[in-house]
């Protein structure tokens, strides 16, 4: 351990925060400090609980298995699944979208839809106008 201040490696344990964490004394330049503790887990982790969902294991069974809170595997997979997909279109590659897609994507944002000319889908919960509905 280093001091983050000095980075000398000359400290000693000082007690404990009041959240009971171990706290160091620097013994060249007097400050203490915190241990480091990783925030976000490794990549390795994370990979390894993508190749067990690919496999079939399930997101409780993944949690289980990893040691980690059984949402947290959701959360990956959803990530990853999203950068898959923006990763493999391009905005060149888009050149029209059908009213029926436009009109989906709205009612999710539940924002009206004011379109010059006809479509031939409008949801339900969609009122003609500008804003929010």
């Amino acid at each position: 351990m280093a001091c983050p201040h000095g980075h000398t490696v000359r400290v000693v344990k000082n007690g404990q925060s009041q959240h009971g964490w171990q706290r160091f004394l620097c013994r060249e330049c007097q400050s203490t400090f915190g241990a480091d503790k990783p925030r976000r887990p490794p990549p390795a982790l994370k990979e390894q609980t993508i190749a067990l969902y690919l496999e079939g294991v399930g997101f409780r069974a993944i949690g289980r298995l990893l040691g980690i809170s059984n949402v947290t595997p959701v959360k990956w997979v959803r990530l990853r699944t999203r950068q898959l997909i923006l990763a493999s279109v391009k905005p060149q590659e888009v050149t029209h979208l059908q009213c029926a897609e436009v009109c989906t994507y709205l009612a999710k944002k539940r924002l009206s839809l004011a379109l010059v000319g006809s479509c031939s889908y409008y949801p339900t919960r969609l009122r003609l106008g500008v804003g929010p509905s």
